[in-house]
């Protein structure tokens, strides 16, 4: 007897894997003697490889650009640019989760795409802050200054990024479908990086945010 579980499109096929598993556990004291239960063709399997490797990657991307930052900051001001990363990402994670959205495999290569653009509000932030300390300027006064006089080109930076994924979004047919989580994905990290960077990165630099040792002596 040969039994065929099939998945409706957009459900969860991790979830309906478990399920089943636990649906034939509880069942098998009802089958006669001798019957023997073989999975065969589990597609969860090849599921959850695809999705660890696509994990590690976003790890070793996190690593890598975590490298390039103390090479180029410093600690302290590569934490306060880092520190977008993981703030972005929860952000991220909330609204797909409000919207619905489940971690597939197109919305893990998105967040892998976007984990290089996800610093870059906020390396253009922090370091503009840090010219100000500098210049002599209080942690807050400097904050203020540095985030104000970039805030227009980091947005307008972002926006562009945006409006180039924008059209994916509508795009057509079965392929629109399956690829629309792409664009999705990417708009709303890039939107979340943007409200850290003008509000996180700040907060964090006109609390913690040294004068540079240069301008000090």
């Amino acid at each position: 007897v040969t039994l065929v579980v099939k998945k409706r499109s957009g459900e969860n096929i991790i979830s309906i894997d478990e399920e089943v598993k636990t649906a034939i556990k509880r069942l098998e004291e009802t089958f006669p003697l001798g019957t023997e239960v073989t999975i065969v063709a589990d597609q969860s399997v090849q599921i959850k490889r695809m999705v660890r490797e696509l994990e590690n990657n976003i790890l070793s991307g996190l690593l890598l650009v975590v490298v390039v930052l103390l090479a180029f900051f410093g600690v302290r001001n590569a934490l306060f640019v880092g520190i977008a990363i993981p703030f972005s990402m929860l952000i991220t994670f909330i609204v797909l989760q409000a919207f619905g959205i489940t971690l597939n495999m197109v919305v893990l290569f998105s967040l892998i795409l976007a984990l290089g653009m996800l610093v870059d509000n906020a390396i253009v932030i922090v370091e503009n802050i840090y010219r100000h300390r500098g210049k002599g300027k209080g942690n807050i006064e400097a904050s203020q200054i540095g985030t104000g006089q970039v805030a227009g080109a980091v947005i307008a930076s972002t926006l562009t990024t945006i409006c180039a994924f924008g059209p994916v979004v509508f795009w057509p047919g079965i392929m629109g479908e399956f690829m629309k989580y792409l664009p999705i994905t990417v708009i709303i990290t890039l939107a979340a990086s943007l409200l850290v960077a003008l509000i996180f990165n700040p907060v964090l630099c006109s609390r913690f945010m040294g004068v540079p040792r240069k301008e000090s002596e």
